[in-house]
């Protein structure tokens, strides 16, 4: 007898201890379910913030695209609005007295450097500094920025003040021809032609350490650069003490 109230006694406590860890799971899975309600509200509020911030994103690129259609469209109109200047009559060659026929080279210095006469109505028509500034700011000024982001330009130089450089403008405008006149080529490969023979070796050297940025940085125009110049020669007397 004292035996069985000792197993009932043992079967209480147990139960008891059951009913313990019952109520604790109990109250475990109602924490964790509302620490997931918590957990789903907050990504549901970060979606939201996604959502929103992708929509700015595209908003502001667009934007921005809409921006460069309009410079464009404006630098173009410049350019179209300049008067075109009047091909110069070319000056027929004098006839050699020996009556020798001319050099080869002399021929294609009087046909323009070799590259066969220009056609008539035609002429290369320079862009103003307003024309040229705004394409530059369109076209090279992004992509420069996209490669100096890291210090100095890790070894690039850039000068956003690049109309102070003569040399830079003089790159800068073959440039823009370049480009005017390969974009009405109807071959599908003149992009190509302009980037391998126009822009890609003008960069590279306008963005060299030893280009006429060389002073320069991203941030700041230095204006310790100058021309190299020239000395005067000095006069000498000839054999029969003329100048």
């Amino acid at each position: 007898m004292a035996k069985l109230e000792r197993r009932l006694a043992s079967l209480e406590t147990d139960h008891f201890l059951l009913q313990q860890e019952v109520r604790k799971l109990s109250h475990d899975t109602e924490r964790n379910a509302n620490s997931l309600d918590e957990f789903e509200d907050g990504i549901e509020e970060v979606a939201q913030m996604t959502s929103k911030t992708t929509a700015d994103l595209w908003a502001a690129m667009a934007k921005r695209q809409q921006r460069i259609e309009q410079e464009q469209a404006a630098a173009d109109a410049d350019a179209d609005a300049q008067p075109q200047p009047q091909p110069a009559a070319e000056a027929e060659p004098e006839a050699d007295s020996s009556g020798a026929q001319p050099q080869p080279a002399v021929q294609a210095q009087q046909q323009g450097h070799g590259q066969g006469p220009r056609q008539k109505g035609e002429p290369a028509q320079r862009p103003s500094m307003a024309v040229l500034r705004a394409w530059v700011r369109t076209h090279i000024a992004p992509m420069e920025r996209r490669t100096t982001t890291t210090g100095e330009g890790g070894g690039l130089r850039w000068c956003r003040q690049w109309w102070r450089h003569p040399d830079a403008v003089e790159r800068f405008g073959a440039i823009y021809m370049a480009y005017k006149r390969l974009r009405t080529e109807e071959d599908a490969t003149w992009l190509s032609v302009y980037l391998r023979d126009h822009l890609d070796p003008h960069i590279a050297t306008l963005t060299s350490p030893y280009g006429p940025f060389y002073g320069c940085s991203p941030n700041k125009h230095s204006t310790t650069t100058q021309m190299l110049g020239a000395d005067e020669p000095a006069a000498t007397a000839g054999p029969s003490g003329t100048l």
